[in-house]
């Protein structure tokens, strides 16, 4: 059975701190894991309790084994590339600044934007 070992009062205080007030779900979800393993709780319990696979809790507790407080943490994500060029970025932002609630008009301008860009032969 994999359980973490016995936690220092000062991990036990961020874990706790981390559960309760951490902005990322996932972060929360795996302090919480890590709490229940050092109170003793068999693995099977933490899935049901957390919602989580078997699998999810032993990798939980292995990047704690190994990393610590600092498996808490995924590692950056590849996702969507960004579509807006840095030109684009700094239009959005000045758009914004002029009218901040014309959201539809802004999104208009940007698809002229686009329109025009792609018919330039340049």
């Amino acid at each position: 059975m994999k359980k973490v070992l016995d936690l220092t009062e000062p991990e036990l205080t961020t874990l706790q701190s981390a559960q309760k007030n951490h902005p990322c779900a996932r972060v929360r979800d795996r302090a919480r894991v890590i709490i229940l393993s050092n109170k003793g709780r068999q693995v099977k319990k933490i899935a049901d309790i957390c919602e989580m696979t078997c699998q999810t809790v032993y990798t939980v507790i292995s990047r704690w084994e190994e990393n610590g407080l600092g498996g808490l943490y995924g590692c950056p994500r590849s996702g969507r590339p960004c579509v807006l060029t840095p030109e684009d970025e700094d239009h959005i932002h000045q758009m914004v600044e002029e009218e901040p609630r014309s959201v539809n008009k802004i999104i208009a301008v940007l698809e002229d934007d686009r329109v025009r860009k792609s018919a330039d032969p340049r």
